[in-house]
């Protein structure tokens, strides 16, 4: 008898997993008929899998035994980082602000920096793990790496944007904001990691050799960051429904993959060894994309 489903257990995992954040999301933005119709299908999907179990019970428990565990982890992991990020909360204070630059943005009228490591001094003194933007107005040259320091009032981000949760934000772990003018800010050092330094060395490299929108649209493809693409080049990608080539992701780490491994069969390289390459260079490229969530 054909078989038209297969099991495959990371695809099972990752199932449990986003069903269990899934039911953490809806629990905290009330939407409660809504999780109630999502159990109620599962103790539904659970009947059904014990009564067509059979003589097969010992196994299907055990997979309904992972199936809840992975659930429970991930309800659990959801619901701890929107706590702690309501919590980060500092009460729009006035504060001195010490940060790495992460990543900066050109705004129409400001530069955006993204500081992590961020610490606060002044009327509280706290060691952030999350992110501030500040927007600076004025004629600034910091660079991802750079140290800054400045006195800003900081603005908290809620959990709560528009009715909804701010998952996009709670995910990337950006909390704070703040203006400043770039006189008011001071160059502390710099300390640049091994990922950067490719990131900022493939820039350059780019930018010496295209011209600004070639570079732009080439940097955004391999690093996707498309900080230097402006919005009518942008707005054309949208249209055509393509803009999502810009977020490394599978098309990206699947396309480095196969030429990893095209590369390492031509060199005859033992198949474990190669996987084992290609692994680490795929998590050195996301890094370099500044493991983002995508990739």
């Amino acid at each position: 008898m054909k078989r038209y489903l297969n099991f495959r257990p990371i695809l099972y995992f990752a199932i449990s997993l986003i069903l269990g954040i899934l039911s953490a999301y809806l629990y905290f933005s009330k939407a409660f008929i809504i999780l109630s119709i999502l159990i109620v299908l599962f103790l539904i999907c659970l009947i059904l899998f014990l009564i067509m179990a059979r003589g097969k019970i010992k196994s299907k428990l055990i997979y309904l035994l992972v199936f809840v565990l992975f659930s429970i982890i991930g309800t659990c992991s959801c619901t701890l980082s929107i706590i702690d990020y309501d919590k980060a909360d500092l009460g729009k204070v006035n504060l001195t602000v010490n940060g790495r630059i992460t990543e900066v943005y050109q705004t129409e009228s400001s530069k955006a920096y993204f500081l992590s490591e961020v610490k606060f001094s002044g009327i509280k003194n706290v060691k952030s793990n999350y992110k501030l933007c500040v927007y600076v107005y004025g004629a600034t040259d910091y660079d991802v790496g750079d140290i800054i320091s400045f006195y800003a009032t900081v603005n908290d981000l809620g959990v709560i944007y528009e009715g909804k949760i701010n998952t996009q934000n709670i995910a990337s772990k950006y909390k704070y904001n703040c203006t400043v003018n770039s006189d008011k800010i001071t160059l502390l050092g710099n300390n640049t990691t091994i990922f950067e330094k490719v990131n900022l060395g493939i820039r350059k490299a780019l930018q010496e050799g295209l011209d600004s929108r070639e570079f732009s649209v080439a940097y955004a493809l391999m690093c996707g960051n498309s900080e230097y693409m402006d919005e009518e080049l942008i707005f054309s990608f949208r249209q055509a429904g393509v803009a999502h080539i810009f977020a490394v992701s599978g098309l990206h780490i699947g396309f480095m993959a196969t030429s990893i491994s095209f590369l390492l069969r031509k060199f005859k390289v033992n198949k474990i060894i190669s996987a084992i390459i290609t692994i680490l260079l795929l998590i050195f490229y996301s890094g370099v994309c500044g493991f983002s969530i995508s990739s």
